[in-house]
């Protein structure tokens, strides 16, 4: 029998083979062409044209019972999104999304223009009012007239076109917020469910204590690089695998 080939799967391989490094047939109870001698160390070793071959297509591993190679998974990271595409994303591609992950430049650009639209609402509120005319710090105030000014003020922000518009865009920032800020706990391997510690901060006051210092802790979640590799929540956003080598 010729045992150039395997005669299981027809393939290449070399002359006295045990075992097809291709198929993984056991070929050792097979008898070897006539005169063919065994190649030992100390033997003649097979010129090149004897070489097996290896097999085509990614090699991301040896044939089944052979030696296995594997490729370290490389990666490649994609460009940052610009201020309008994280906003885009977050306000309305995902506005109320809390599946999935979000890499750290779509959090923070999000966050930097919710924070910009609010710090000018508060201005824009604040100036309807001047509270020199709410309150006299001269020391013949009453506490009547003390009560009366009080009262006026909390009139003017019920009138205080800023103020209202101000309290509807918080109410429309709430599900993004925290849709983002789920998708970015993700991205880092973390469950969103840990924003419900923040309950205990209803704790008397040992919740003040905690809500300061867990805020601390998500903060630095919030700046931490994510995962490269996919993760239960989904793809890296930022990061995509690079092709394995060809043979």
């Amino acid at each position: 029998m010729n045992l150039d080939k395997c005669p299981y799967c027809g393939k290449k391989i070399i002359i006295g083979a045990t075992q097809c490094p291709f198929c993984g047939e056991d070929l050792s109870d097979i008898e070897p062409p006539e005169g063919f001698e065994a190649r030992t160390q100390s033997g003649p070793q097979p010129g090149p044209s004897e070489q097996v071959p290896p097999p085509p297509g990614p090699q991301y591993a040896a044939p089944q019972n052979g030696p296995q190679y594997y490729y370290a998974p490389q990666y490649r990271q994609l460009p940052m999104p610009s201020i309008t595409e994280a906003f885009k994303t977050c306000f309305l591609k995902k506005y109320a999304n809390f599946h999935g992950r979000a890499r750290r430049s779509e959090y923070w650009w999000f966050y930097l223009v919710y924070y910009a639209i609010s710090l000018l609402l508060n201005i824009l509120a604040f100036s309807f009012i001047d509270f020199r005319q709410f309150f006299d710090f001269s020391s013949n105030s009453s506490a009547y007239e003390l009560r009366e000014s009080l009262e006026m003020l909390r009139k003017s922000f019920l009138y205080n076109p800023g103020y209202w518009l101000s309290i509807v865009v918080g109410l429309a920032f709430l599900l993004p917020n925290l849709a983002v800020c789920v998708r970015r706990l993700h991205d880092i391997g973390k469950s969103g469910t840990v924003l419900l510690y923040f309950l205990f901060g209803l704790i008397p006051l040992l919740g003040a204590i905690f809500i300061l210092v867990y805020g601390i802790i998500l903060l630095v979640w919030m700046c931490t690089d994510g995962q490269k590799g996919p993760n239960k929540w989904g793809p890296s956003p930022k990061y995509v695998p690079i092709a394995p080598p060809q043979s």
